[in-house]
């Protein structure tokens, strides 16, 4: 897995491959770029529990700008106050039409 978080000038804040504890069966390496190479410590792979720690910490008092935040939020089991989240697949400001 990887985790990429950039600020609103659109720098990078966080760019990490993160091991995973389950077998990977598909890679998509050609959708994600992402490798068994990509997922080793030796290439700076971090554990999950690194990511998420490091996540939480970036995320705390900020406000959230994503699509669909809800799925990557639930996976890395963070909590972020919904007052504090701009999700684009929802937050009409953000949606070019609204069917």
């Amino acid at each position: 897995a990887r985790v990429t978080i950039v600020d609103w000038s659109g720098s990078i804040v966080m760019d990490a491959n993160v091991r995973v504890d389950q077998p990977v069966t598909d890679y998509r390496t050609y959708v994600s770029g992402i490798t068994s190479q990509n997922l080793l410590p030796s290439n700076g792979a971090i554990t999950f529990d690194e990511c998420r720690s490091k996540v939480a910490s970036i995320l705390h008092g900020k406000i959230l700008v994503g699509h669909a935040l809800k799925n990557d939020l639930a996976i890395l089991r963070i909590h972020h106050p919904w007052q504090d989240i701009r999700d684009t697949a929802k937050y009409e400001p953000f949606m070019k039409t609204r069917f």
